[in-house]
């Protein structure tokens, strides 16, 4: 029986995203779980995207943060109001104004001024 192993690599999360992160919010905590774990999904990706975005579905983003639902949505909505994530909700019904398909997360941030250089 063959065991599963680890893969070794990284991700890259910047210095700068984590203090923004820690100075705009009272409890950061969750807020940091949930960019990294948007981060770690980016990441894998990549190699179907050539931007940075993801589209999952928020139960996904809670798994990989292991959160809980309406946590990871407040950290998100905060994520969003400081600018590291744009968040395109997916509506099939415009009336139902809840998004009810796997919305699209582009990450900003620190990134984007890394691979400007």
């Amino acid at each position: 029986m063959s065991r599963r192993r680890n893969k070794p690599g990284f991700i890259q999360v910047f210095e700068s995203d984590l203090q923004e992160i820690g100075a705009s919010c009272e409890h950061p905590a969750n807020a940091y779980l949930v960019w990294i774990a948007l981060c770690r999904l980016e990441n894998r990706a990549r190699s179907e995207r050539e931007d940075h975005a993801v589209t999952v579905p928020i139960r996904f983003i809670a798994d990989a943060a292991g959160l809980k639902y309406r946590a990871t949505t407040y950290a998100l909505n905060h994520l969003e109001e400081i600018g590291l994530v744009r968040v395109y909700r997916q509506y099939s019904n415009p009336k139902n104004r809840q998004p009810d398909a796997p919305s699209t997360y582009e990450l900003h941030g620190a990134l984007r001024d890394y691979e400007q250089v």
